[in-house]
């Protein structure tokens, strides 16, 4: 595992500001690769 880069947002951002991800609310993402 590594650590994330700010270039490692840009998937999940895109996604949730896209349609595809309309039907999505009100939940909590976490990106953080996987870390506990």
């Amino acid at each position: 595992k590594r650590e994330l880069v700010p270039d490692d947002m840009v998937g999940p951002c895109l996604f949730l500001a896209s349609d595809a991800a309309r039907a999505i609310t009100a939940q909590t993402i976490i990106v953080d690769g996987g870390l506990v």
